[in-house]
């Protein structure tokens, strides 16, 4: 065999020298791949991304993701919550002191088991705080993930804040006893939101926060409760433009009227029957 010098000696020269070595680190590649390439291809079966529609939120206010799943395994999936054949569907929703929040089980996220062709996807929106326990003002992070075996696919971290907000007005009732504040915060590039927050009067026990809509801060918000126990809201939603909104004492909406600016005083006033009406606009909808 020919001669090389020690600096051009061919591989397999080198190999042929030490080959008990060589064969060692060659079978124990071998072996490694073949550990490594069915992971490979497990933790490529999905795709999941999430969304929220704001980074900043009211406390207890809804809070909105929309999350894609997509399935790229090369089969057919199922994704549920639950099920031993199926991929598992569900949140890891955080803190500042990263402790997790706990599910609610009684909230269903997925009614019915969804059924994914390779390449398909599919979109979820879910209210985070119906189905995990959000009660406190802090800074959050959440990952939708789906759960195939012991393997998590998970979507980026998706950040957002919880507030008091800013305190308008408010109303209290003995029957039931209520307490309504209507509240405010702002959203870079999105404008200032009102809301009306309905707690118990012991403040143990929150409602909701319905949005009442857009506002600009030129016309102070009115609220009266009329003969039924309801709530009535009105507010500035543009320079021309108001909005009267019905809430009952469960946070849910009863109506919803649009106005135009009129002649006089904006404001509301009750009728001979001891209905309220809104004076000074002309209706616009319903």
């Amino acid at each position: 065999m020919q001669d090389f010098p020690a600096r051009w000696q061919p591989v397999w020269l080198l190999a042929d020298k030490s080959t008990g070595i060589f064969m060692k680190t060659l079978l124990f590649t071998l072996i490694l791949s073949a550990c490594l390439l069915p992971g490979i291809q497990v933790h490529a079966q999905l795709r999941v991304t999430c969304e929220l529609n704001y980074k900043k939120y009211l406390l207890f206010e809804p809070i909105l993701a929309k999350v894609t799943i997509k399935n790229v395994s090369g089969r057919q999936m199922v994704v549920a919550e639950n099920g031993k054949d199926a991929a598992r569907f569900s949140f890891d929703i955080r803190n500042t002191r990263n402790y997790q929040m706990d599910r609610r089980p009684e909230v269903i996220m997925i009614e019915k088991p969804i059924v994914l062709k390779n390449q398909e996807s599919t979109e979820l929106l879910i209210y985070l705080n119906s189905a995990y326990t959000i009660n406190e003002i802090d800074a959050y992070r959440v990952r939708a993930m789906v759960r195939i075996g012991d393997y998590a696919h998970t979507s980026d971290n998706a950040i957002f804040d919880t507030y008091e907000g800013s305190i308008l007005s408010e109303f209290s009732t003995q029957e039931p006893p209520r307490r309504y504040t209507m509240r405010k915060i702002s959203r870079p590039q999105k404008g200032i939101f009102l809301y009306l927050r309905v707690d118990g009067a012991d403040g143990k026990m929150n409602y909701g926060v319905p949005i009442l809509d857009t506002m600009v801060p030129v016309f102070k918000p009115h609220m009266v409760m009329d003969g039924r126990g309801y709530i009535h809201t009105l507010h500035r939603k543009s320079p021309q433009q108001f909005v009267e909104v019905v809430i009952d004492a469960n946070a849910r909406e009863v109506d919803r009227t649009y106005f135009r600016s009129g002649f006089g005083a904006v404001n509301f006033m009750r009728d001979e029957a001891g209905q309220i009406r809104v004076a000074g606009v002309e209706k616009i909808s319903p």
